[in-house]
């Protein structure tokens, strides 16, 4: 079995802007949140159960940390799972990046690493805040 990349960012805001943050590189990608066959939006349980959220809830079901990932799509057979864990500075955010081809996953990691470049350099102090893993 192959191993899985995963993008992990450090994002310095508070959850709601953190997840905006995020949510706007990916769409920036047409990954959206509405899996395109069938128009529904899902995040996984603890208990590894899939979850339906209305388009209108996600972002407070995001807020109230109700939810701690959530998927987004390039079409029907590729997506991204998205899950999120508070940090001392911010929220990190775990991208898997196994279930899209190549290209889109060299292209989200360069606009993740632009934006950490670019908007929070210097929202940083010491240690590591993008990394490329694989499990």
């Amino acid at each position: 079995m192959m191993a899985k990349p995963i993008v992990r960012v450090l994002i310095p805001e508070d959850l709601e802007q953190a997840f905006s943050a995020v949510a706007t590189v990916l769409e920036s990608l047409s990954l959206a949140l509405t899996n395109p066959e069938n128009k529904k939006i899902t995040t996984w349980t603890e208990e590894g159960d899939q979850r339906e959220i209305a388009s209108a809830e996600v972002f407070a079901n995001v807020k109230s940390e109700f939810i701690s990932n959530i998927q987004f799509w390039n079409s029907a057979d590729e997506d991204v799972f998205v899950a999120w864990d508070s940090a001392k500075d911010g929220w990190i955010f775990s991208i898997y990046l196994a279930g899209v081809n190549s290209v889109l996953a060299m292209m989200l990691m360069a606009k993740l690493a632009e934006m950490v470049l670019i908007k929070y350099r210097l929202s940083y102090g010491h240690g590591s805040v993008f990394s490329i893993e694989f499990e």
